[in-house]
């Protein structure tokens, strides 16, 4: 470890406060004061700011107009001085990359999702895809937060040794399984009822799949009763669906305790049409909470790693997804959570990421 502290300063759009914030604040509260001197930039004064602010962490607020944005970033590198810039997210990655290559500090970037995906409307995506290539030669290294997201950089012609995986990490001291006598006793208080749990634990955008959810439900045969954590876009047409087809579906939007939903749930069911890597499938399985999920991404490579506990099917597929969901809340399975702890800790995110920062601060002298 170096002498000092390596000064870093992180760019993401704090909008919503999703995987990659999630991924961010536990990366910065996750190193030791001796070995990372955080600070932030993001677009929004919204939920993440905040949050960051609580940890104690000094951050900037970018606001919207380009210009402005431009002007505030380099000020916050003129008086920081950072040694790295780690962006999240297109807008930061542009941003950070054409005012960071002008001070000569070298830019790392982590690919959290499909990058098609994320932007469906054909304009945006094409205007935002081009300025993302168009500064890729001031990127030193990518992060992938799976194989399945290095292996899409690598078809968007990212050279190979560009990219380094490095997989999301989980606080494994804090997603703990809940005991059954408290589960079960705030299962009836909350339900009044003894119907299974199925959670599900996702920002509400198009690509997390919650609508292909909703049809499955439908096609459910056990009786269970259903709640979404997470906020977006799509809410008032999630909540509109729900009240037409009178489904049983409690949406309690953004919570900061997430850990006694999973304690409660009986499943976790993550739907999605793309995965980078599913933090609230890590988390489930760290509960002890089986989950059924989609074949894809970060997701199979989850499930690669634990014996039991992981039922995945086909993406786009409310048919069976709803049949999975009904096997597992048949035959529930206990998950291996010694693989979760093993593979996907907090610890050993911030440990290879801090290797990863003392060797581009060190080739950078």
């Amino acid at each position: 470890m170096s002498n000092k502290p390596i000064r870093v300063l992180y760019i993401i759009g704090g909008g919503e406060f999703g995987g990659a914030e999630q991924h961010v604040l536990s990366l910065m509260k996750g190193f030791e004061a001796s070995a990372v001197t955080p600070q932030v930039a993001c677009f929004y004064d919204a939920l993440f700011a905040k949050r960051v602010q609580q940890a104690e962490i000094p951050v900037t607020s970018l606001g919207q107009g380009v210009f402005k944005s431009f002007q505030i970033l380099r000020k916050i590198i003129h008086n920081f001085r950072p040694q790295i810039i780690h962006t999240h997210g297109v807008r930061a990655n542009v941003l950070g990359r054409i005012v960071g290559k002008g001070f000569g500090i070298p830019l790392i970037t982590t690919v959290h999702s499909c990058f098609a995906l994320d932007y469906p409307k054909y304009l945006k995506r094409t205007i935002f895809y081009t300025l993302e290539k168009a500064t890729r030669p001031a990127v030193h290294t990518y992060i992938a937060v799976s194989r399945a997201m290095k292996k899409d950089l690598v078809e968007q012609h990212v050279h190979p040794k560009k990219i380094q995986v490095i997989y999301n990490g989980i606080d494994t001291t804090l997603f703990v399984p809940g005991r059954k006598a408290q589960r079960d006793a705030a299962k009836q208080h909350t339900a009044n009822d003894d119907r299974p749990v199925v959670l599900t634990v996702a920002r509400l955008h198009p690509v997390k799949g919650h609508k292909d959810l909703l049809q499955a439900i439908e096609h459910v045969q056990t009786p269970a009763r259903y709640v979404f954590v997470g906020d977006g876009e799509m809410r008032p047409e999630l909540e509109s669906i729900i009240r037409e087809r009178s489904l049983p579906v409690d949406m309690v939007g953004h919570q900061d305790a997430i850990v006694p939903f999973y304690q409660q749930a009986d499943l976790v069911v993550q739907p999605s049409i793309s995965e980078g890597f599913s933090l609230s499938m890590a988390e489930a399985l760290a509960c002890g909470v089986p989950v059924v999920a989609t074949r894809v991404g970060g997701c199979i490579e989850i499930a690669s790693h634990v014996k039991s506990g992981a039922s995945l099917v086909k993406a786009g597929d409310p048919l069976e997804l709803a049949a999975g969901i009904d096997r597992m809340l048949q035959q529930p399975e206990m998950p291996d959570r010694k693989a979760i702890e093993r593979m996907f800790s907090i610890q050993q995110m911030c440990e290879h990421t801090y290797n990863l920062y003392e060797r581009v601060a060190k080739h950078h002298k």
